[in-house]
């Protein structure tokens, strides 16, 4: 929530009495039905789900994103953090991460990594692949990236960001607001808020970040 609550519900399924298939001819039908079919006289029970509050944890600043990690979460807030929470509601300090000590590259073939410093900078939007081991970026001052780890973990220390060169148009660089990772064909996309997106692959001779392709849609799509 804006206020850094985490809220965990609890999903109860209430599962009918009867077998999933079933006639209106049955002796014992099912306690709750639904007909799919008229014609055939088929129906199939209509399940009742409950949302049940079951923990909550409070973070304490704003929370900007959330997103699953498998055995974790991990919340982005507005002061810099990603932060590694358990499905128990519980705070992994020692692997919180920090935006100010990450490292950032635009190459991992090169030796030059640098910190950004700006007191102010936090992730305004995250998006998890598994199977490329990869959290893709946006940062509140437009800068876009993919952070990796060597290892499923993402422990603080053994963690870095490849961070896009920003491009000849400003306007467009600065205007990044989602984030959507493809797997399958190593693919980055950044749709930005006019309309337009960029689409980078992973260049895996200089393991950069390049520019594939640009999309345009069209005054019908986006006014």
């Amino acid at each position: 929530t804006e206020k850094g609550y985490v809220i965990y519900y609890k999903v109860v399924i209430d599962k009918p009495k009867g077998s999933f298939f079933g006639s209106i001819s049955d002796e014992d039908p099912c306690e709750y039905l639904i007909r799919v079919n008229t014609e055939a006289q088929f129906e199939f029970p209509l399940v009742r789900i409950k949302l049940i509050q079951d923990n909550v944890l409070h973070i304490g600043s704003n929370i900007q994103g959330l997103i699953n990690l498998g055995p974790d979460l991990l919340v982005a807030d507005d002061k810099g953090f990603l932060y590694r929470i358990s499905w128990d509601g519980s705070l992994h300090q020692q692997l919180t991460l920090s935006i100010s000590t990450l490292s950032y590259t635009t190459s991992l073939s090169s030796n030059r990594v640098f910190k950004i410093h700006k007191p102010d900078l936090y992730a305004k939007y995250i998006e998890f692949s598994p199977l490329l081991n990869g959290i893709g970026i946006i940062f509140s001052d437009g800068t876009s990236g993919l952070i990796i780890c060597e290892t499923s973990k993402f422990e603080p220390q053994q963690c870095q960001c490849i961070v896009i060169q920003p491009s000849n148009d400003e306007k467009i660089w600065k205007t990044h607001c989602c984030v959507a990772l493809n797997a399958i064909y190593q693919l980055l996309a950044f749709g930005s808020t006019n309309g337009q997106g960029l689409v980078y692959y992973i260049d895996e001779l200089t393991a950069s970040l390049q520019l594939a392709f640009k999309i345009q849609l069209s005054v019908e799509n986006f006014p």
